[in-house]
């Protein structure tokens, strides 16, 4: 099962004229790979997020799962291949973790349904996953941002798809919260299957812990490993010349007045 884009080019659009943001694409997402999406804000990063979530049409082109067009296929059953994670604000923070993480469960359950055996242990799995245990009963608001983002990867995780797409999972988490996220998306790979893409700012953290980059600069978009992207001098084109370089001997984004330091 392959997530593939054709010829896809993102953006806005409404009865009058379309605003095109990036593209097009013709790659596939690796299998069972971390990939991240980085760029400068407005690049096309959640974009292309909201694109593969069908809640954006591509202006052209498409979006393949498996060969078909995701949007072809029925909601029911895209969320059975594909769990979202979005930055927008949870509404019902009265919840508790354990309601949270049960909502993953509603792609295998009628609006009559109670919880089946394997929907109650898919969300104790994936709360025990994501080192929540201590907090299960604990209301959303209560939460630390760090927290309320493995509540929300919980949710994904019981949702038992191939394919997890997280926009900006990072934000607003310090740097100790990062390096757990980061930490947790790895294992997620390594002993779940799956296949994540997210989208972050945080370029540095993405060239050492993802398997593959998706670079979106203004003209154009690069696909490759991150070693590959530095040899092709990739990352020395994403910020002004003059105000930012990048030193491939530490995989950092220096100012330029550091360098005479």
């Amino acid at each position: 099962m392959a997530l593939e884009f054709t010829d896809l080019i993102i953006g806005y659009k409404d009865r009058s004229k379309s605003q095109q943001i990036a593209g097009p694409f013709d790659l596939k997402i690796p299998e069972k790979k971390l990939t991240a999406v980085i760029g400068k804000n407005g690049s096309g990063k959640t974009t292309l997020i909201k694109t593969i979530g069908q809640q954006l049409t591509s202006l052209e082109g498409d979006v393949l799962l498996e060969g078909q067009s995701l949007k072809n296929i029925p909601s029911n059953q895209r969320a059975r291949l594909l769990s979202f994670v979005f930055t927008t604000t949870f509404s019902s923070e009265n919840m508790t973790v354990n309601e949270l993480v049960a909502l993953g469960r509603y792609p295998f359950l009628n609006w009559y349904s109670k919880p089946s055996k394997k929907d109650v242990e898919c969300i104790r799995e994936a709360i025990v996953f994501t080192a929540l245990e201590a907090l299960a009963s604990t209301k959303i608001y209560a939460l630390s941002d760090g927290q309320k983002q493995r509540a929300f990867i919980a949710r994904a995780l019981a949702q038992e798809t191939p394919y997890m797409i997280l926009d900006e999972p990072m934000s607003h988490l310090d740097h100790h919260h990062k390096a757990q996220l980061l930490s947790l998306m790895k294992k997620l790979v390594k002993e779940k299957n799956k296949t994540i893409v997210y989208t972050t700012h945080d370029i540095e953290k993405a060239i050492t812990n993802a398997d593959f980059i998706l670079a979106l600069t203004e003209d154009k978009s690069f696909f490759n490993t991150p070693e590959n992207l530095i040899k092709e001098g990739v990352f020395d084109n994403l910020f002004p010349k003059e105000q930012v370089y990048f030193d491939p001997a530490t995989t950092q984004f220096l100012y330029r007045d550091s360098k005479s330091k």
